[in-house]
């Protein structure tokens, strides 16, 4: 795994079976315990530097089983949009080469329960209150060749929470291997509190301007804290709504991605 211009306070990088290891990530054998005992060191992952990545916690399985749901409803959506029998909001959506969640299952798995009961104890103890999947929750294709044009395909850096205006929780898991061959994520390794100053031009966020946060400001403020993860079937990183991202497009990717950002907030 390729780990590259990263730093965290007071941690460093860990060896582990002749693997370079992030500190903010736990291999499988730590997450599958961490799991079982409540996902503490999950949570104070997030609490230091705002993302953890959990290897091989998810069944490879059923993910791959939903991947293919999802691309099935891709093909349902995209030939209903062709013969003008989409609903407007999905249209918004398959624009941005996003679809919702809902209605997504496979083998008897509902994708958005799954990953609720999953993962909402992580998200229920960095808000600290009960939660629920909020209803901004997709799948999404990002192609190496997807520009920033103001469709939210290769999204530039923002904070999910400037555009949900509420304290959340990001779930965001890949249907393939990523990072390498396919699109990620690039992330800042730091816990933020507050709103990262954004541009009022520039490249869109899912279609909304005002939103994206320049890369000068990223490179100027937080360039030894940046970490592109790499993924395979069964990951799933979770970060905060505050923590600063964008796609990960590199030089000589090839394949698709397609992966669901989950976005848990409070319970009403």
């Amino acid at each position: 795994m390729a780990v590259r211009r990263t730093h965290i306070a007071s941690q460093s990088l860990r060896w582990e079976s002749g693997v370079v290891r992030h500190p903010l990530e736990l291999s499988q054998d730590e997450a599958l315990v961490d799991q079982a005992t409540g996902f503490d060191a999950a949570v104070q992952r997030l609490r230091v530097g705002g993302v953890v990545v959990l290897r091989r916690v998810l069944s490879s399985e059923i993910v791959a089983a939903l991947g293919a749901a999802a691309d099935r409803k891709f093909d349902v959506m995209t030939e209903a949009a062709a013969a003008g029998t989409i609903d407007p909001q999905d249209r918004v959506y398959l624009d941005q080469h996003a679809i919702a969640v809902d209605g997504v299952s496979a083998g008897g798995v509902d994708c958005r329960k799954w990953l609720e009961s999953v993962f909402s104890p992580i998200a229920a103890k960095i808000l600290g209150h009960a939660v629920t999947s909020h209803m901004f929750s997709f799948f999404r294709r990002v192609e190496p060749t997807d520009t920033e044009d103001g469709l939210g395909l290769s999204l530039p850096w923002h904070q999910d929470q400037t555009i949900l205006q509420a304290p959340l929780v990001n779930l965001w898991v890949p249907f393939g291997a990523c990072g390498r061959e396919a699109p990620g994520l690039e992330l800042v390794t730091r816990r933020l509190e507050d709103r990262v100053p954004t541009e009022t031009t520039g490249a869109n966020v899912y279609s909304r301007g005002g939103l994206s946060i320049a890369s000068a400001t990223v490179q100027q403020r937080f360039a030894d804290t940046l970490w592109c993860p790499e993924f395979a079937v069964g990951d799933a990183m979770l970060f905060l709504g505050s923590t600063v991202h964008r796609t990960s497009v590199l030089p000589g990717m090839t394949k698709r991605r397609t992966s669901v950002d989950f976005r848990f907030v409070t319970a009403a």
